[in-house]
């Protein structure tokens, strides 16, 4: 009942002014993005009007950045749970989220890039998808160019959120990014596979696998032209943490599927580490079948 949900308004009080610790405030929040999940409708009708001008004021580069990123968190929650309830609210926070994507702060950037994501599944980020996939594009080559240590890690995991984003984008709003198409998928590919973010690795691989299993042109390549790319990243994740299990068992078919022959010469153009591996998923999936 909607008269049970008030006593939840001081929820707010101790997520957005409260003094509290980090970890009190985002438990906070994770108990209202739960009422935003299973109580979309309420939550719209009572919460909303006192959420939305929080968020809207916190989200600003002024604000403290540990307040900004529970802003953030929280329109995470609006976009996923809410979906097009709050896409009349949008102009109040998702130009400043867009920008965020290349906010100084790996930290800010992060959830940025997977509100972005989440955002772009609703066809109203059209008008948004083609200056968001380009800056979503630098972001990733650059995290991508940078040295493989410690301290970039935080960056790498950017860039797998991203390339969830630019995914979403491509998926969602073809139309709207046709003539950069081609150059979105291929900078996407060359990205694969994800570092650091395992549920986004998740994702984006089994983007990739449904692809390939389409033989969408744009990541097989002419004639085939990508699958050394595609078969180096597929075999990386193969049983990984990075790969469902029902990817990892669809690789093992697309291996068998490919032939002897053909995966001879796919072997050739990858690392001897890899050609090992791709060795025992094919032995594994011969014993499957």
């Amino acid at each position: 009942p909607r008269s049970t949900l008030f006593p939840y308004t001081t929820l707010f009080r101790s997520v957005f002014w409260g003094a509290g610790e980090a970890a009190f405030q985002i438990a906070c929040c994770e108990v209202i993005g739960a009422l935003m999940r299973h109580h979309q409708d309420i939550f719209v009708a009572t919460f909303l009007p006192r959420c939305m001008p929080i968020v809207q004021q916190l989200v600003q580069p002024s604000m403290p950045e540990s307040k900004r990123k529970l802003a953030i968190f929280l329109a995470c929650d609006m976009l996923e749970h809410l979906e097009t309830r709050i896409t009349s609210q949008w102009p109040q926070f998702i130009p400043q989220v867009i920008a965020d994507v290349v906010s100084p702060s790996a930290d800010i950037r992060q959830p940025a890039c997977y509100a972005v994501a989440l955002a772009a599944k609703n066809p109203a980020f059209a008008q948004f998808a083609v200056e968001t996939s380009q800056t979503l594009m630098k972001v990733i080559t650059d995290a991508r160019a940078r040295a493989k240590k410690k301290s970039e890690r935080p960056a790498q995991a950017v860039a797998d959120n991203a390339l969830s984003a630019i995914a979403e984008i491509l998926l969602h709003h073809q139309p709207a990014v046709a003539a950069l198409e081609g150059k979105l998928w291929s900078a996407w590919l060359q990205a694969l596979p994800c570092q650091e973010d395992e549920e986004e690795g998740k994702k984006n691989h089994g983007i990739l696998f449904q692809m390939v299993q389409a033989e969408k042109r744009e990541i097989v390549g002419e004639g085939g032209a990508n699958l050394p790319q595609v078969f180096s990243v597929l075999v990386d994740v193969y049983k990984t943490d990075m790969a469902t299990e029902e990817v990892s068992k669809g690789i093992g078919q697309l291996v068998l599927k490919v032939g002897e022959a053909r995966l001879e010469q796919l072997a050739r153009q990858l690392k001897e580490k890899q050609q090992k591996k791709l060795l025992r998923i094919h032995r594994e999936a011969q014993q499957a079948s």
